[in-house]
């Protein structure tokens, strides 16, 4: 395959578009194909003629002011360029999912943490509120040892708060499920400590623990967890 000089293709380009520069030009994959194109005439220093700029006689296609380009570009094969061009964007391709998996990932596990700590605040408020209302007062011991039986009973109390108890019930078992294949997919430690956090404080407090902690486990078998 005959290849075209880069200079003969951005003079080409320049007298087309009426520019004198080349800083304009956007070095785009179709951009490198334009300048590369293969010729129906041989390259001029590939007859043996000698060199325009040897004998004072002008460029048979470009003007004088185009001789530096000629003369400083290399004659580069469209293929080489196009692999080039290609490996550099698959690498910055690459690059910006790498920055951007990053980047969704921290941001989970922001909001993963905040709905951890309400998850365990606002719960435990309303046992503490419940607990005074039949213990009479809080205590550490009222408050370890409420009455449960008491508790589930108010949970169905009417339609409204059993279809509360209900819908939680549901996806609190759902949780469950995800807490076993995904912890033994990952192979997190200590992945049933989060399934006893879901009945022993609450299902909005053990439930964002282990989403907060998977993340953190994808990104080091991911291998971009660094130093976090």
């Amino acid at each position: 395959m005959r290849v075209y000089t880069a200079a003969n293709g951005l003079s080409h380009i320049c007298k087309k578009s009426g520019k004198s520069r080349l800083w304009w030009a956007v070095p785009s994959k179709g951009f490198f194909q334009l300048i590369l194109s293969v010729s129906s005439t041989a390259h001029p220093t590939s007859t043996g003629a000698a060199h325009p700029t040897s004998t004072g006689a002008a460029h048979p296609t470009s003007t004088g002011a185009d001789l530096t380009l000629y003369q400083a570009l290399p004659t580069l094969h469209l293929q080489w360029v196009s692999h080039i061009y290609d490996i550099l964007i698959k690498a910055s391709s690459q690059a910006l999912l790498t920055i951007t998996a990053m980047l969704w990932n921290r941001i989970r596990q922001v909001i993963y943490a905040a709905l951890t700590a309400i998850g365990f605040l606002w719960t435990n408020y309303y046992l503490v509120q419940f607990t005074i209302a039949t213990k009479g007062e809080l205590t550490l011991a009222n408050f370890l040892n409420f009455d449960i039986a008491l508790f589930i009973k108010q949970v169905y109390a009417n339609p409204a708060s059993s279809f509360i108890g209900i819908d939680v019930s549901v996806a609190a078992l759902c949780a469950i499920v995800v807490i076993v294949t995904e912890g033994r997919r990952l192979k997190m430690r200590l992945w049933g400590l989060y399934i006893v956090a879901i009945f022993l404080v609450s299902f909005g407090f053990g439930f964002p623990l282990f989403l907060l902690m998977r993340e953190r486990k994808q990104m080091e078998v991911l291998g971009l967890a660094g130093d976090t």
